[in-house]
């Protein structure tokens, strides 16, 4: 380098070489002195001269006008290699540019297993070593301490370690207040875990991962969760092969509208539970290459990303999947889902898988395999843009719970549950509340003996006209709350629940609310010696004329009967020779009941 530096000044200075009238030969003065000697006797002093080199016959470095330019050259070149060594020596370093004032950096001492930040706690696993050197706004500070107060506007904080290290668990856990991070100088080759290493990061906006080193990392875990200020993500650089969990990794980003993760190799992955969680502004998600063959945990994996309309998981393969609760909960703006490739063989929990889809109007899942499934709670709550459904291949032999299975299924029109196995199935609690379009629902082959909820079960099914029923099927000796069962069912004109055991069913409150169109009832089995809430049970069926409840006794002393036929067109209500409807209370009948006409008419009648 210094030769070549020699030689550039050489040639652009010859006015200066040909005053000299030099000439050097390999017989000409034979030391570097000589030559000096000579050059003084032609007027040329104060020259400094490169060792002499026999193959040529003139080298000279520079002349006086140059001495001071030459001179600065070598300084600035002996800095520069000097700041090179420096950062060759010290390459791990980090940048953290900070833009709010009174900050506090929390630097924990390693092995320590948990970070507190005022009440919360994160599980870290192993911490990283505190940073051999830590400058903020330039000036070094002491490591021992564990925080500094920043009172500037402009912070930069910068933390160096002389070698690699092998974990970056939580490293940035809870900085509330950073901008912007920095790591395209940081070496991560020797990094393994990255769980919750900018976790709850939420204002954070820029971040540099272009030189982050992957390629052995095996947990991502919690990695961005809660980053709610970060608008675009580009990982395509990203080596996720030794990956194991991914779990919570993009959770809560409610600000990230761009995020490339195409190049993603899942292949180890077990656990994807709630990766998008929260993306409610992402619009679209490549995630056509995922490798998903060893996912067992696919919990909220896509739950309330509110902008996507289209998920291509066509190359998914489900085999080991056993959690799917709330996969697709809350995607309201999804309008079709083809998962008819799915292999569901495995999986348990179903719990509100589509929650929340209000914008669905057509998902085939027409190969599911339900044989295993425990779960069905909610799993179709609020698909209120689904008109039909075909379940009629799904084996709920192991169901123990389909509360709000259907709830709110507005736009349901038709739905094939015909072979539907109930037998072991606990709750019923809101079933098909408020499937307003369904006209007719085949029942037939529901065991519902050990249900014990029932309230709501067919509550605001508006246009219901027709119920079939298995009498001797649909048992309700376990069923304990029927409250509103029926309520608003105003398409209903007759019911016959002749088959109905309520002798453990505590209240009935509600139960046919509202049926306006309702025109005979028969209650003929009913026993209601529990029943403690019997409140507007028949209140707003103006056409309701006949009720045989000859059975039905009313025993409690603290039993609630207000507005029980409030508003109903009841003559006759049939009991048996010498059966009465029984009301035992402490002073006057009417004082907890309705002293309507109707109702008068009706106890003297019967008493």
């Amino acid at each position: 380098m210094f030769f070549l530096i020699t030689k550039f000044f050489s040639i652009h200075n010859d006015e200066k070489i040909k005053e000299c009238n030099l000439c050097i030969s390999n017989d000409f003065m034979k030391s570097n002195n000589e030559i000096k000697r000579h050059l003084k006797s032609k007027g040329a002093s104060n020259l400094t001269i490169n060792k002499y080199r026999r193959k040529k016959d003139l080298i000279i470095l520079k002349g006086n006008n140059l001495f001071s330019q030459v001179k600065k050259v070598i300084i600035y070149t002996l800095f520069l290699i000097f700041i090179i060594s420096v950062i060759s020596k010290e390459k791990n370093i980090l940048i953290v540019i900070m833009k709010l004032s009174n900050i506090t950096l929390r630097i924990k001492s390693k092995g320590t297993r948990s970070i507190f930040y005022g009440s919360q706690m994160l599980d870290c696993g192993p911490l990283p070593p505190i940073p051999d050197a830590i400058y903020i706004n330039k000036v070094k500070k002491d490591t021992v301490s564990n925080s500094y107060p920043l009172y500037t506007t402009d912070n930069e904080i910068i933390l160096v370690w002389n070698n690699p290290i092998n974990t970056c668990n939580c490293l940035f856990f809870n900085c509330y207040y950073v901008n912007e991070i920095d790591l395209s100088n940081f070496d991560s080759s020797q990094v393994a875990t990255a769980k919750g290493m900018f976790y709850q990061n939420t204002r954070l906006s820029k971040l540099n991962l272009s030189n982050f080193d992957t390629s052995k990392i095996t947990r991502m875990d919690l990695m961005f969760l809660s980053c709610s200020s970060l608008i675009s993500l580009n990982l395509s650089s990203f080596k996720t092969s030794q990956v194991k969990n991914m779990a919570c990794m993009f959770e809560g980003c409610k600000g990230l509208k761009y995020l490339d993760i195409s190049n993603f190799n899942t292949s180890q992955v077990t656990n994807m539970k709630t990766m998008f969680h929260d993306c409610i502004l992402l619009v679209s998600l490549n995630v056509q290459n995922f490798d998903v063959s060893k996912v067992i945990i696919m919990e909220g994996m896509f739950a309330y990303c509110e902008k996507i309309t289209s998920l291509n998981l066509s190359g998914f393969n489900t085999a080991q999947v056993e959690n799917m609760i709330s996969m697709f909960e809350g995607c309201e703006s999804l309008k079709s889902l083809d998962l008819s490739n799915f292999n569901t063989a495995k999986v348990k929990n179903m719990t509100s898988m589509f929650l929340g889809c209000t914008s669905l109007k057509n998902l085939n899942i027409s190969n599911f395999v339900t044989s295993k499934v425990e779960e069905m709670g909610l799993m179709f709550y609020d698909c209120s843009s689904l008109s039909s459904m075909d379940l009629s291949h799904f084996d709920t032999s192991k169901v123990v719970n389909m509360q709000f299975m259907f709830s709110r299924c507005i736009s349901l029109i038709s739905l094939n549950i015909s072979i539907f196995n109930t037998a072991k199935v606990e709750t019923m609690y809101c079933m098909f509340n408020q499937c307003q379009s369904l006209k007719s629902l085949d029942l037939l082959n529901f065991d519902t003996s050990k249900v014990t909820e029932m309230d709501y079960m067919f509550n605001s099914c508006i246009s219901l006209i027709y119920i079939n029923i298995n009498l001797s099927l649909f048992n309700t000796k376990t069923t304990t709350n029927m409250f509103a069962m029926f309520a608003d069912c105003s398409s209903l004109i007759s019911l016959d629940l002749s088959s109905f055991d309520t002798s453990k069913v505590i209240d009935m409150g509600y139960m046919f609310f509202g049926c306006s169109n309702l025109k005979s009832l028969n209650l003929s089995n009913f026993i209601t010696s529990r029943v403690t809430n019997m409140e507007s049970m028949f209140q707003d069926c103006p056409k309701l004329e006949y009720i045989n409840i000859k059975k039905s006794t009313v025993q409690s002393t603290s039993v609630g009967i207000n507005n029980i036929f409030s508003n109903t067109a009841l003559n006759l209500v049939a009991c048996t020779t010498n059966q009465k409807l029984i009301l035992k209370v402490k002073a006057n009948p009417c004082a907890i009941i309705d002293c309507s006409e109707d109702w008068k008419k009706i106890k003297k009648e019967l008493i």
